[in-house]
C-alpha cells in the first residue's frame, strides 16, 4: 500500500493527545472569529471595571464554544451538516452586514434588511468585494471547524461507551436549540453570530405591526381631483434639476430647493411620507407612525380611488408595507418592464389621470438604484468607468419624457402632484452612496417639485418664490400633511398632528434613521439646516 501523500502521512501518525489539541485549537480558532464582537465586549468591560458583564460574557462565550466544539466532535454527519449550513448562513450575514455597513446585525436592521431584500442582486454587485471576503472569512470557518472533527471525532469516539456517545448525539442539537431560545429571551446585544440570524427570523415572522388608525379628520373642501405623490430612487437635486429643470418650469413646475429627506434609506423614507410622523412627541410610545391612518387611509376617507404603482418589483408591494395599509389600497400594479418600467409608469399614470372620477396615486419609480449601468441600455452608454457619469446617465434615462408623457393632455387645474427622491446619493468610496449611520449632506438631499394650479398649489409655489434664506428649506416629513390638506383636510389640523405642510419653510431639519422607532438613537434628531455640514 501507497504512503499518503503529506501532510495526511504526517498527521495520520498522531498521537490521541496530539489530534485533541489540535481539534480544540481549530475549534477554538473559529470560536474567535465568530465571536470577536463578544471578545472585544468583554475586554471592553473589563478595562472598565465592569466585571459582573465581563464575567457575564465570559460564560456565555463558554457554554458557547462548550456547545460548538462538543456539536464538532459527537453530531452524526447529516445533523452536523445541518449544524454548519446553519452557523455558516448566520455567520456570512453577520459579517458581510458588519462589513458593508459598519454596524451591528440587530432585531431593527434585519427588517430593515428584509426590506431591501429587492436589492439584493444590486447589492452583490455593488458591494461584491465585501460579499466576497465575508465568504472567504466564512470559508475559513468552516475549514477550521472541519478540522477540528477530522482530528477530535475519532479519538473521542473510541474512548466514549456506546451509550454515552448515543445520548451525546441526541443532547448536544438539543443544547444547541435551547441556547438559542435562551439568548432569544436573555441574549446580550449583539448577540452571538453563529446564532442570532434565526432569532432575527422569528421575532420578523412574529413582529407585532399595529393596524393603520381610523380618520377622525373632517374634509373641509373637496381638495384635487387627482392627487399624486411621486418617489423617485437615488436621484440628487442638481443632477435632476441640471437635466430636466428646464423641461419640468415647461410644465408650469415650481421646485423646492433645499430639501432633505428624513431617512436616507429607501423603505424607511417611502414608509414615512406613506405613514407621516410628528417629530416633535419624543419618546412616546403612542408616536408609532405605522398606527397613524396614512395617506391611503386619508384618501380613502375623502372618496379617492387609491392607486399603488411600484416599478421596483414584480412581487407584493415592499417598504414596509403592512396587510392592514395594503387592504386600503383599491388598486396595486407592479411594473417591471426593465429599462422601461419608468416609461411604462408615465403611460399608466397619464391613463389614470385622464380616467373620471377622484384619485390619489402613489408612485415608486425604478429611478437610479445602483449598479447605476443596471437602469439603461448598453447602447446608451458613454462613459464605462466613470461612476459619476454612469450616475448622471441613469438619472437622465429614468426620467427622459416621464413628465412628458405623464403629463400629455392634463388639465393642471385637475392636479396635484409632488415629485421627489426617497434620497440623494454621494461618492465617497469609503462609505455607501447611502443608508448610511452618519449620512453626508448629499444623501440627504433631494429634488422636490410640485405640479398643479389649484389654490393650494399656487399657495405653496409662492413660499419657494426668491432666494431662500440660509438656514432653511424643506424636510420630507412635509410631503404627507401637505398631500392629505390637498385631499381636502383642514390645515391647521393636520399640521397640529403632524408637521408643518410645504407651504411654509423649515428651520429644522429632523434625521429619523429607524422609522418605528423614532428617537431611540442619539443620532436621531433636529438639525439646523445652517449647521448640517456637508461631506463627500
Amino acid at each position: 500500500m501507497s504512503k499518503r501523500p503529506w501532510p495526511f502521512g504526517q498527521l495520520s501518525n498522531l498521537s490521541a493527545g496530539q489530534r485533541l489539541a489540535l481539534s480544540a485549537l481549530c475549534a477554538l480558532a473559529a470560536i474567535a472569529m465568530i465571536n470577536y464582537l463578544q471578545i472585544n465586549a468583554i475586554t471592553m468591560f473589563m478595562s472598565t471595571h465592569a466585571y459582573r458583564s465581563s464575567l457575564l460574557r465570559v460564560a456565555l462565550l463558554g457554554i458557547t464554544a462548550g456547545i460548538i466544539y462538543l456539536a464538532c466532535l459527537t453530531m452524526r454527519r447529516l445533523v452536523f451538516v445541518t449544524f454548519l449550513s446553519l452557523v455558516l448562513t448566520s455567520y456570512l450575514t453577520n459579517v458581510t452586514f458588519k462589513l458593508i455597513t459598519g454596524t451591528s446585525l440587530t432585531t431593527e436592521t434585519f427588517e430593515w434588511l428584509a426590506s431591501e431584500s429587492a436589492f439584493l442582486f444590486a447589492a452583490i454587485v455593488e458591494f461584491r468585494a465585501s460579499f466576497l471576503r465575508g465568504a472567504l472569512m466564512a470559508l475559513l470557518v468552516l475549514g477550521l471547524l472541519l478540522a477540528a472533527r477530522w482530528f477530535g471525532r475519532p479519538v473521542l469516539r473510541a474512548r466514549a461507551s456506546a451509550n454515552l456517545w448515543r445520548r451525546a448525539e441526541i443532547s448536544v442539537p438539543v443544547m444547541f436549540g435551547l441556547s438559542i431560545v435562551a439568548l432569544s429571551r436573555f441574549g446580550p446585544n449583539p448577540m452571538p453570530w453563529e446564532s442570532n440570524l434565526p432569532i432575527y427570523v422569528n421575532d420578523y415572522l412574529n413582529r407585532s405591526i399595529p393596524s393603520p388608525g381610523a380618520v377622525t379628520e373632517r374634509q373641509v373642501n373637496a381638495g384635487a381631483m387627482k392627487v399624486v405623490m411621486i418617489v423617485d430612487e437615488s436621484v440628487r437635486p442638481d443632477v435632476f434639476r441640471d437635466a430636466f429643470g428646464a423641461d419640468m418650469r415647461r410644465h408650469g413646475a415650481t421646485e423646492l430647493p433645499a430639501a432633505r429627506t428624513t431617512v436616507p434609506c429607501s423603505s424607511g423614507s417611502n414608509a414615512l411620507i406613506r405613514w407621516g410622523a410628528n417629530p416633535r412627541v419624543q419618546g412616546d410610545i403612542k408616536a408609532d407612525p405605522r398606527a397613524n391612518p396614512g395617506l391611503f387611509g386619508y384618501a380613502r376617507a375623502a372618496g379617492y380611488r387609491t392607486h399603488l404603482f411600484d416599478a421596483q418589483t414584480s412581487g407584493p408591494p415592499q417598504n414596509f408595507m403592512s396587510l392592514g395599509e395594503r387592504n386600503l389600497v383599491d388598486d396595486y400594479a407592479a411594473i417591471d418592464a426593465g429599462h422601461e418600467s419608468d416609461r411604462e409608469l408615465a403611460k399608466r399614470l397619464n391613463a389614470e389621470l385622464r380616467a373620471p372620477g377622484r384619485s390619489f396615486m402613489y408612485v415608486v419609480k425604478r429611478g437610479a438604484h445602483f449598479p447605476y449601468e443596471s437602469n439603461y441600455p448598453a447602447s446608451e452608454a458613454t462613459a464605462k468607468f466613470d461612476r459619476h457619469q454612469r450616475y448622471r446617465e441613469a438619472v437622465t434615462y429614468a426620467n427622459r419624457a416621464f413628465f412628458d408623457t405623464m403629463l400629455a393632455d392634463i388639465d393642471l387645474h385637475q392636479v396635484f402632484v409632488i415629485y421627489t427622491s426617497d434620497h440623494g446619493q454621494q461618492f465617497d468610496p469609503a462609505k455607501s452612496s447611502h443608508c448610511n449611520a452618519e449620512p453626508s449632506l448629499q444623501e440627504l438631499e433631494v429634488p422636490l417639485w410640485l405640479i398643479g394650479d389649484s389654490t393650494y398649489a399656487r399657495q405653496i409655489s409662492g413660499s419657494a418664490q426668491g432666494q431662500i434664506p440660509p438656514g432653511q428649506g424643506y424636510s420630507s416629513l412635509q410631503l404627507f400633511p401637505t398631500l392629505v390638506i390637498a385631499m381636502g383636510y383642514d390645515a391647521h389640523v393636520i399640521e397640529q398632528r403632524y408637521y408643518y405642510s410645504l407651504a411654509q419653510r423649515v428651520s429644522e431639519h429632523w434625521l429619523l434613521p429607524h422609522p418605528f422607532l423614532p428617537f431611540p438613537s442619539p443620532k436621531s434628531g433636529p438639525l439646523r439646516f445652517q449647521d448640517y455640514s456637508p461631506a463627500l
